[in-house]
C-alpha cells in the first residue's frame, strides 16, 4: 500500500485492482494446495483455507473500492484485468457453495457469490459507459437471469437448490430498487409476468402477489404518463387485486376464511363503486350500470359481497338522482312523492294480507344467501 500511495500519475482504481489481483493469487495458492501442504509439510489444512477465505474477502474489498475510486477519480485503465480478477472471486464463492467440506456454510457461500456476480455486472456497467443503454431495462436482465437461477437443476450438479432460487425471488425487485427504474412501464410488465410465471411454476400462489403489484404500480404510472387522472381507473387496478387475492389466498379458500373472502369482496367491489358514485364523471347512469352489472355478477355466481353491494350502490345512485332531479325540477318531488307512497301503502297492504308467506319467503332467502359464497 505505501509505494502505491507514493505513486504519481495514473487512476488509484488501478493499483487497487493490482492489490486485489495479489489477493487472487495468494488466495488460490492458499485454497489449491492446502491439502497437499497439510500431507507434506504438516501445516494446518483447515487455517490455510481459513486465510484462502479471507483474501478473498479482502480482495472482494478492494474490488469495491477500485469502483469507487473510478467513480470519483476515472479509470481504471485496466478495466478487463478488475473484470476477470472480478469474475474469479465469484466462481471462487460458488464453487465453495459446493463443496461438501464446507456443508454448515454452503447457503452462505452461494449467497455471496450471487451478490458478487450481481455486483461484477454493476462493475461492468461502470466500466464500460455504452450499456447505459440498458439501464432503463436492468429489471428485465434480472428477470432473465432469475429465471436461470430458478429453473437450472442446481441441485442435480451438487449445489443446495434453496439459495439459488431465494435469489432468484429477490433479485428482481432488489433491482428495482437499486436502479430506481420506477418508471419505466415495459420493465415493470416483464418482471409482473417473471413473478407470475414463478408463482405458477412453483404453485406458490402468493408470489403471484408481487406480480399484482407490479401491475398495479405500471398501469398507475401509465395513467400518469398519459395524464389520465381519472378517479375509476385509479383505484380499478386495486380493487380488481383485492377481489382476485379473496378468490386464490389458501387462507380464503379455508371454511374459516369465508368470513374474510367475503369482507375482501366487499371492499374491492364497494371501492370502485363509491368511488365512482362520488365522481361527478361516472355518477348517473354509468353507477346504475355498474350496480346492475355487480347485482348480475352476484347472481349468477352465487357471491353475496357483489349482491349486497351492487344493491346498496344502485339505491344510493337512485336516491341521488332522484334528489338532483327534484333540485331541478321542484313540481316532480310531489309525483314522486305520491308514487313513493302508494308503492309503501300497497307494499305494506300485501305484507300484512300473506303476511306468512312473506316471512316463509324472506327465511328462505336468507338461508340461500347463507349458502352463497
Amino acid at each position: 500500500f505505501y509505494p502505491l500511495s507514493q505513486a504519481t500519475g495514473g487512476y488509484p482504481a488501478d493499483g487497487l485492482v493490482l492489490l486485489a489481483g495479489v489477493a487472487l493469487l495468494i488466495m488460490g495458492f492458499y485454497r489449491l494446495s492446502a491439502g497437499l501442504l497439510e500431507q507434506r509439510l504438516g501445516l494446518p489444512g483447515a487455517e490455510l483455507r481459513v486465510a484462502a477465505h479471507l483474501h478473498w474477502g479482502i480482495g472482494s474489498l478492494l474490488l469495491l473500492l477500485s469502483a469507487g475510486s473510478a467513480l470519483i477519480s476515472g479509470g481504471p485503465s485496466l478495466a478487463w484485468l478488475a473484470l476477470g480478477i472480478a469474475l474469479a472471486f465469484v466462481v471462487y464463492a460458488l464453487w465453495q457453495g459446493k463443496m461438501p467440506a464446507a456443508a454448515d456454510f454452503q447457503a452462505l457461500w452461494i449467497y455471496l457469490g450471487l451478490v458478487e456476480l450481481v455486483g461484477w455486472i454493476a462493475y461492468l456497467r461502470l466500466l464500460f459507459l455504452p450499456l447505459q443503454v440498458l439501464d432503463p431495462w436492468w429489471g428485465a436482465v434480472a428477470c432473465a437471469l432469475a429465471v436461470g437461477l430458478y429453473w437450472l437443476p442446481w441441485g442435480q450438479w451438487g449445489w443446495p437448490l434453496q439459495p439459488w432460487r431465494r435469489v432468484a425471488v429477490i433479485l428482481p425487485l432488489s433491482v428495482l430498487l437499486v436502479t430506481a427504474t420506477f418508471d419505466h412501464v415495459p420493465s415493470l410488465w416483464i418482471m409482473a409476468g417473471f413473478y407470475g410465471w414463478l408463482a405458477w411454476s412453483a404453485r406458490r400462489v402468493r408470489l403471484s402477489y408481487l406480480s399484482l403489484g407490479l401491475i398495479i404500480w405500471a398501469v398507475w404510472i401509465w395513467l400518469n404518463q398519459n395524464a389520465v387522472y381519472d378517479a375509476v381507473a385509479q383505484v380499478a387496478p386495486l380493487s380488481l387485486a383485492l377481489i382476485y387475492a379473496a378468490q386464490v389466498d389458501p387462507a380464503m379458500k379455508r371454511e374459516d376464511g369465508r368470513q374474510g373472502r367475503h369482507w375482501f369482496r366487499v371492499v374491492g367491489m364497494g371501492m370502485v363503486l363509491v368511488v365512482a358514485l362520488f365522481s361527478e364523471r361516472w355518477t348517473g347512469l354509468p353507477v346504475g350500470a355498474m350496480s346492475l352489472g355487480a347485482i348480475a355478477l352476484g347472481l349468477m355466481l352465487r357471491t353475496r359481497a357483489f349482491l349486497y353491494v351492487g344493491t346498496v350502490i344502485f339505491g344510493l345512485n337512485a336516491i341521488n338522482q332522484l334528489v338532483l332531479l327534484n333540485a331541478t325540477y321542484p313540481f316532480i318531488k310531489w309525483v314522486i312523492g305520491i308514487l313513493v307512497g302508494v308503492a309503501l301503502i300497497w307494499i305494506a297492504a300485501d305484507f300484512e294480507r300473506r303476511r306468512d308467506q312473506w316471512i316463509s319467503l324472506t327465511q328462505g332467502w336468507v338461508q340461500e344467501l347463507d349458502r352463497w359464497a
